[in-house]
């Protein structure tokens, strides 16, 4: 069996190294009537426990992001997008250095597994965070390999929630038409504010395909905002509120750089051109 691992600065950043007691998703305790799970016991890894203590952090840091909406809203595109560029280095790099090609598929791995974890729990707001991020040009160019599973979350992604063109309509619609579980779901957070501003045009292309919507967005916002405003367990993992910036390779780049014109995103894409063609640019 290959061994699996999730870099020390990705452990950090999701909060893995520490226990969390509301874990999402448990896993049964094997059953002497029940050979399956008994086999699944034995071979349950530290892998496995690091998808369920990632998938507790992030469902978590998805609720307390609802919380920012009456009065820190200003604040939110800022969190979502350091989350989004930090999940793309982690997938680039590995332990303080440029990830290997090998490395990287590894680390694209365990984030299509989170994103795959969330999708089953109906925490959208992390699966189509997670999604977004590996469809960046910096991700796709390298053309990792797929497995069989990764195909089906990529079809079934497109199938619930639309395609990113579009701004994820379908799911915008499955809300504003209450086809959701409040007791459970967590909408993107990200759709709901980029779609907000083009409310009419989207009742409009509801209305044109025979849908009603019954449900207004600001509304939404509002009674997620209710339902996680004094839970005040929740806290941020790093994922949100670190900057890229401070990534140990960013910090090591922007020193050999010496430019007061630092551009991240062209270096994230200088760092996934020294993976693609097996180049150097540190020591």
């Amino acid at each position: 069996m290959k061994r699996r691992r999730v870099s020390s600065e990705g452990q950090l950043l999701l909060k893995l190294a520490y226990t969390n007691e509301e874990i999402i998703i448990k896993k049964k305790k094997p059953s002497k009537f029940k050979i399956k799970e008994m086999l699944c016991g034995l071979f349950y890894t530290d892998y496995d426990n690091k998808l369920e203590n990632g998938t507790t952090q992030l469902y978590s840091s998805g609720r307390k992001l609802f919380t920012f909406v009456k009065h820190d809203l200003e604040e939110i595109p800022q969190l979502m997008n350091n989350a989004i560029t930090n999940i793309i280095l982690l997938i680039l790099t590995n332990e303080n250095r440029i990830a290997t090609k090998f490395e990287a598929r590894r680390n694209y791995l365990f984030y299509m597994d989170l994103a795959e974890k969330a999708f089953k729990i109906k925490d959208h707001n992390t699966c189509i965070m997670i999604i977004s991020a590996v469809n960046n040009a910096a991700i796709k160019r390298l053309k990792f390999k797929q497995r069989k599973k990764d195909k089906k979350l990529l079809l079934d992604f497109k199938e619930r929630y639309g395609e990113f063109k579009s701004n994820c309509i379908k799911h915008i619609r499955d809300f504003t038409q209450g086809r959701f579980d409040k007791s459970v779901e967590i909408p993107s957070l990200m759709m709901f504010l980029i779609n907000i501003k083009r409310l009419s045009e989207i009742e409009k292309v509801i209305k044109t395909q025979g849908g009603k919507t019954i449900i207004k967005l600001q509304d939404l916002l509002d009674f997620y905002y209710n339902l996680f405003e004094y839970e005040d367990a929740m806290d941020f993992i790093l994922l949100y509120t670190k900057k890229p910036e401070e990534n140990e390779v960013m910090k090591q780049l922007k020193i050999i750089d010496n430019s007061k014109n630092f551009n991240l995103y062209i270096k994230i894409f200088e760092i996934s051109n020294c993976i693609m063609h097996n180049k150097k640019i540190l020591n």
